[in-house]
């Protein structure tokens, strides 16, 4: 994400509790790149990495790996075992 300096100086309070939350930030003066907000956390080689472009970090948090769409019950068929049924027919 990129923002201004002046954005940057008007909503500092809400672009430091996005950094709070993982995103990155890159400031810009007049269009050109000044300065990076990263997260506290972020470890060095990760920081190094990406000011020397050689990766570019994620544009929102990771939100953790995806939950489940439906519970397994007990009892109930796996999905595995449904598609060997159906393609037994």
């Amino acid at each position: 994400m990129r923002v201004g300096v002046r954005d940057l100086r008007n909503g500092l309070s809400s672009y430091l509790r996005r950094a709070r939350r993982g995103e990155t930030m890159l400031v810009t003066d007049r269009g050109q790149a000044v300065a990076r907000i990263v997260p506290p956390d972020m470890p060095e080689p990760l920081v190094r990495a990406i000011r020397e472009g050689r990766i570019i970090p994620p544009s929102r948090p990771w939100a953790g790996p995806p939950r489940a769409v439906l519970p397994y019950r007990r009892g109930s068929k796996l999905l595995s075992e449904i598609v060997i049924e159906q393609r037994r027919k």
